[in-house]
């Protein structure tokens, strides 16, 4: 049986007149679609149909299937009813649909048109070798991605981040755009565990200060500290991440959990040293008695509200789209989303 696609001639900018005289729409082994066209002289020219994510899932899907040879789909060109410019099968398309990926997709009117054509195919062969199951499957995933699509339409309207938008995202990515200046460092301190005085835990950190004065790096510090006797005291010594005054942590490679502090005064003593090398006097903190030896001293990062805008972009686009997306829920709407939402959310544009 033919299976017939009928175009028109008001979206085909680009062909020459006449110069197509027959076209046809061929389905290799079931699943590929490719377009062939007849020129006038007898020359064939094939070319390979794109088609959006959801058709490429529907030939993922469809590969294996068994199925007849079918007669190739013949275009044809008649009347079509006012607004249409192709009908599949007496599935109508467009003008309005073909503008619609014109503008999403950025290709040409004719380029549209085939891209609407051959989705309305690959819909019809979908329908002939797929079970229901499968093709819910598929139709949710798209409906899914159109849903995100709107999301991006709603956010982009909203223009540039506004001043609120900006703190609440430097405030989170601290990290990246404003980071103070902190301090890296290596440290011995005897615990205060149950049953042990401070009396007894300060003696021994005065002796650990005064066998590391001079230290000519941490490895040294590290040596020496190890080497003072505990009188069975629990001593650790150890090398530390960079902290800032406030106890916020900074490790570029492993970043710490948002609510992981280093106890205030340690953090502050360690702040304190101005110079690589130097050390901090005993510092008590509810863990015990500490001796702080600095490492490195790290400078500030803070960028100008331009380049947090610039650098923060993705994180108020994404904020932005959860918060629309909650607003949908919100309000009750039948909204399916699709297992692969995160995916499709990541595939998003994103625009300063």
């Amino acid at each position: 049986m033919s299976r017939s696609v009928r175009p028109t001639d008001g979206l085909t900018s680009g062909l020459e007149p006449g110069s197509a005289k027959r076209e046809s729409v061929r389905s290799v082994n079931g699943s590929v679609m490719s377009r062939s066209v007849s020129s006038t002289d007898g020359t064939r020219l094939t070319r390979t149909v794109r088609s959006p994510y959801w058709c490429l899932a529907l030939v993922s899907l469809c590969l294996g299937c068994a199925g007849s040879q079918t007669e190739a789909p013949e275009a044809r060109r008649g009347v079509l009813p006012a607004g249409a410019v192709a009908e599949v099968e007496g599935e109508l398309i467009t003008a309005e649909h073909v503008a619609q990926v014109v503008r999403a997709q950025g290709v040409t009117p004719t380029e549209a048109r085939e891209l609407a054509v051959s989705d309305a195919l690959f819909g019809l062969h979908a329908r002939r070798e797929l079970s229901p199951a499968a093709i819910r499957v598929v139709e949710r995933a798209e409906r899914a991605r159109a849903f995100y699509r709107q999301l991006q339409i709603e956010v982009d309207r909203q223009g540039p981040a506004t001043e609120a938008e900006l703190a609440r995202a430097s405030a989170e990515h601290w990290l990246r755009v404003d980071r103070p200046v902190s301090s890296r460092t290596s440290h011995a301190v005897v615990r205060l565990l149950k049953g042990v005085s401070e009396a007894q835990a300060r003696e021994v950190a005065d002796r650990i200060l005064e066998a590391v004065r001079g230290s000519e790096d941490a490895e040294a510090f590290e040596r020496r500290a190890k080497e003072v006797a505990t009188d069975g005291l629990d001593v650790r010594v150890e090398a530390l991440p960079a902290v800032t005054v406030d106890g916020r942590v900074i490790d570029l490679e492993r970043p710490a959990p948002p609510d992981m502090r280093f106890d205030l005064a340690f953090s502050q003593a360690a702040n304190t040293i101005t110079e690589v090398g130097q050390l901090s006097p005993v510092t008590r903190t509810p863990f015990g008695f500490h001796v702080i030896y600095l490492v490195e001293r790290l400078p500030a990062v803070q960028l100008s509200v331009e380049e947090k805008r610039v650098a923060l972009a993705d994180v108020i686009q994404e904020h932005r789209v959860r918060q629309a997306e909650q607003a949908v829920l919100s309000r009750g709407s039948a909204v399916e989303v699709s297992r692969a939402a995160e995916s499709l959310t990541a595939e998003l544009q994103r625009t300063p």
